[in-house]
């Protein structure tokens, strides 16, 4: 968060340094946050997807983790499963229930 703080100052540093107004390096620090907001929710959002969360069932792997809940991962184009379990089909590791 000092990260962030400490750019936003140097955007307005470098605003007034080039003869913007103040009025014109508020707008270009606001521009700035609303950047940085953007790319925090895209980033939120890649996250969730990763984890499953709000991938309608239809798109959702069909595979079976160990633990025996169906994986909340997005299944690939093209396939019923996901990046991880389609590589471990094409691997032959799926495990092979006991009679």
């Amino acid at each position: 968060m000092m990260l962030k703080t400490l750019l936003l100052t140097i955007v307005l540093v470098i605003s007034l340094a080039f003869g913007q107004t103040k009025k014109e390096a508020a707008k270009a620090k606001a521009e700035s946050k609303a950047a940085e907001v953007k790319t925090e929710a895209k980033s939120e959002a890649k996250k969730a997807a990763k984890k499953g969360e709000d991938v309608p069932d239809n798109l959702r792997c069909t595979a079976t983790t160990q633990a025996g809940t169906r994986c909340r991962r997005k299944a690939d184009d093209g396939s019923k499963f996901c990046w991880q379990h389609s590589a471990a089909k094409k691997k032959g590791e799926t495990k092979k229930k006991a009679a």
